[in-house]
């Protein structure tokens, strides 16, 4: 036998145990059987996937953050861990010929660009601020999967030459696709060179009267250079062109449990009523109900605890489907998880469920949450906030606003945006941590106070003042010596000790 198999591999045929060996080291993902039969896929760019799906997700997403509780909640989660209640806060960086940080130039631009942050002059209808105009970015990208910003420059918008106008994704068309005679191309509103780089986006031209009811349909496009848009979005292919909702992956599961929710209820409610069903012996009378609505239908009124007399002839069939049942949170909770896996927040945080966390189990969970929110934040000062600091300083040094000589500009463009940081479950034993780390070498004082969206240098100057101030009045102010640590330290350890003294003691009772 194994002779016949050599002759026949030497003309090109394989025996099928070879075959079948050699297939089943490969991927078990690829393999075509009875099991993977109904799995379609399809090998079509990023740019195909996206423009039949771009609106219709676009509006999935958009109704279930109106609609849904938990797509509420999860837009609110972005908006409050990605820019906060402050929004990001600008120290600027620039320094002198020594090398020393220029304090003075830098206290004019962050003054400045604080007085154009106001609602006055940020946005060129003067309704947002820009803290506000970051929150709406992010709920738009969160929902929408883009967000797009028009630089508008100019003298005569206000007294620092810059403004911003926020556009609706909805108004760059992207049923708009075309090759150019210059070999440009056009994907889903957006123009292309050679190089896929955005040379200018088509935006609608809507009619304010019919605005109101559709903006679907446009009379005309405008065509606005690519260097007066920022367009906002968190690519995951190399030749994406446009952005999908963040939602996209979990929107049909909350769909489909708001759905689940709803009919539970429904249930829920007609178990409480105990309802029935009237069953008629043969002879009898007809059933003529309490009343009759507009049409003649018989109506029977229905409330917990009352009961109605049944004419002769009627026997009552009662109607329990005994809901909720034990395994309807479960099913919940499994649902949710699943949601806030592909949302990318803890289940904890997204369902406001507690029940069951102690220190150490919710602490893994916000350390790998947060680590997504400050990852998002990078993104979000590379995409935006640099962009427009860069035009708005450039706009404020020409026209004058800022007192300081234009030909310095890449000196004074020194940006660093700090975002929130968050409070642990417990400060106290992080603060020892830190203090210990610091002792030791294992960090510093700039990188304690890093994470926590601190500036070392205005940290200390602020220092400097208050003991001065106290010097000043004749206070003192204390400092955590080894004695104070060290009784600090016993007393969370036996805090410790007792809860699980308690764990022990109720699971023995258990």
């Amino acid at each position: 036998m194994k002779f016949i198999e050599k002759i026949l591999s030497k003309r090109g045929f394989v025996h099928k145990r070879v075959a079948d060996k050699n297939y089943l080291r490969g991927y078990a993902a690829a393999q075509s059987n009875r099991f993977t039969s109904d799995w379609h896929t399809s090998s079509g760019s990023a740019d195909r996937e996206i423009m039949g799906a771009l609106a219709k997700v676009r509006d999935r997403a958009r109704d279930i953050v109106n609609n849904n509780d938990y797509g509420k909640k999860y837009i609110q989660l972005c908006v409050n861990n990605i820019v906060g209640a402050d929004g990001f806060v600008l120290q600027n960086k620039a320094k002198d010929v020594s090398g020393n940080f220029d304090k003075a130039a830098n206290k004019i631009i962050e003054d400045k660009f604080w007085e154009w942050s106001n609602k006055k002059y940020c946005t060129v209808n003067g309704r947002l601020s820009f803290r506000a105009v970051q929150e709406l970015i992010i709920k738009t990208v969160a929902r929408d999967g883009e967000a797009f910003v028009r630089k508008i420059k100019g003298k005569n918008v206000n007294k620092f030459g810059f403004a911003l106008q926020v556009v609706e994704p909805d108004f760059i068309d992207e049923k708009y696709n075309t090759v150019l005679k210059n070999g440009n191309v056009v994907r889903m509103g957006i123009e292309l060179d050679q190089n896929r780089t955005p040379v200018a986006y088509y935006i609608k031209q809507v009619n304010p009267e019919t605005e109101l009811y559709s903006h679907s349909q446009a009379s005309e496009l405008i065509r606005i250079p690519a260097d007066e848009i920022i367009h906002i979005y968190d690519p995951e292919r190399a030749n994406q062109t446009r952005g999908i909702s963040w939602m996209v992956v979990s929107i049909y599961r909350l769909r489909q449990l708001s759905g689940f929710e709803d009919a539970s209820l429904i249930n829920a409610r007609v178990s409480a009523h105990k309802m029935g069903f009237f069953k008629k012996e043969l002879g009898s009378e007809e059933y003529k109900g309490e009343e009759t609505d507009e049409s003649g239908n018989i109506i029977s009124h229905s409330e917990p605890g009352i009961f109605e007399t049944l004419p002769a002839g009627f026997d009552f069939v009662p109607y329990d489907p005994k809901y909720p049942t034990d395994q309807h949170d479960s099913f919940v909770k499994s649902i949710l998880r699943a949601v806030a896996s592909g949302l990318g927040v803890s289940y904890n945080t997204l369902a406001n469920d507690l029940e069951g966390v102690n220190y150490s189990s919710i602490r893994a969970g916000l350390l790998d949450e947060r680590d997504n929110w400050k990852r998002l934040q990078s993104w979000f000062i590379e995409s935006f906030l640099l962009d427009v600091f860069e035009t708005w300083l450039e706009m404020a040094l020409l026209i004058g606003e800022i007192p300081l000589p234009y030909s310095k500009f890449e000196k004074f463009n020194q940006p660093l945006f700090m975002g929130r940081r968050w409070q642990w479950v417990d400060p106290l034993k992080d603060v020892l941590a830190n203090i210990e780390a610091v002792n030791a070498g294992f960090k510093t004082n700039a990188d304690v106070l890093g994470e926590q969206g601190k500036d070392l240098y205005e940290t200390y100057e602020q220092l400097k003042i208050e003991k001065e101030l106290l010097k000043k009045y004749g206070l003192q102010t204390g400092e955590i010596n080894e004695e104070v640590r060290r009784i600090i330290a016993e007393s969370i350890n036996a805090e410790d000790d007792d809860t699980i003294g308690r764990g022990k003691r109720s699971r023995k009772n258990h």
